[in-house]
């Protein structure tokens, strides 16, 4: 849904947060980080998102986060979505696209 709306546009989607680590302990919401390259695409991204039904939130007193809610509950996604420039690789470090 997110990479057919704005796949032209980002780099990547990333599962990321407690609920991408088997085994741990987690809250039931699943946090997604869609990568950007640019904050100059960040306006058209939320145009788009907003158009499938995400809501911006801000940075939710976050430096740099730019959050996202979703206006729908269906079976398939999640609540709660993150667009951001950060990403978390597999070995845990924070990396600058």
């Amino acid at each position: 849904m997110i990479v057919d709306c704005v796949g032209d546009l980002i780099t990547g989607v990333e599962h990321v947060g407690s609920t991408a680590v088997e085994g741990l302990a987690s809250k039931p919401i699943i946090d997604i980080d869609v990568i950007i390259d640019s904050y100059d695409v960040f306006l058209t991204v939320k145009d788009r998102l907003s158009k499938i039904g995400f809501e911006h939130e801000g940075n939710l007193g976050v430096e740099g986060r730019k959050a996202f809610k979703r206006t729908f509950v269906d079976d398939l996604m999640p609540s709660s979505y993150e667009i951001d420039q950060y990403t978390v690789d597999v070995s845990g470090h924070i990396r600058q696209y």
